[in-house]
Formats: structure tokens, sequence, C-alpha cells
């Protein structure tokens, strides 16, 4: 019976873990997602790279399927555009 209890506290502590980690993922994409908005250049790559989702690489693949691959690829022209007007 004793090993039973320690398999359900072990089972409960990896679900507690996992939650905690989902938890705390969620709220980080939420505050990337607070910052785009934040950001109109951001915004306005993003909002720019929208059709591409409808595009499909040879392969079949759409090329940003999800708004968060939108968001990474914004972040990334940003990035390469200020590195340039630095420049």
């Amino acid at each position: 019976m004793l090993l039973w209890i320690e398999i359900a506290a072990a089972a409960f502590a990896v679900f507690c873990a996992s939650l905690m980690l989902a938890v705390a993922l969620g709220r980080s994409a939420k505050r990337a997602d607070e910052a785009v908005d934040g950001s109109p250049e951001l915004a306005e790559i993003a909002a720019s790279l929208k059709p591409l989702s409808a595009e499909r690489s040879p392969s079949g693949r759409r090329f940003f399927p999800t708004p968060e691959a939108r968001r990474e690829l914004a972040e990334m022209v940003h990035d390469v555009l200020d590195t340039k007007t630095a420049a």
C-alpha cells in the first residue's frame, strides 16, 4: 500500500510541475504578445506578413502558419531593420 502512495505522490508532483510550466509559458507568451502590440513597427510588419500564411512551399507546407511564427519573423525583420538604420 505504501508503494501506491509513493507512486501517486510522484505522479501528483509531476502533474504540478507540468502545470506550473504551462502557466509560466502562457504568461511568457502573453507578455510577448503585449510587447508586439506595444510596438507599432512590429504590428505593421506582422500585419504585412499575414498573406504569407496562405502561401505554400514547394513541399506543400505553409510558410508561416501560426501567429507565433509570424510574430517571431516580424521581430527578426524589425531587428534587421534596426541594425541597418543604426549602421
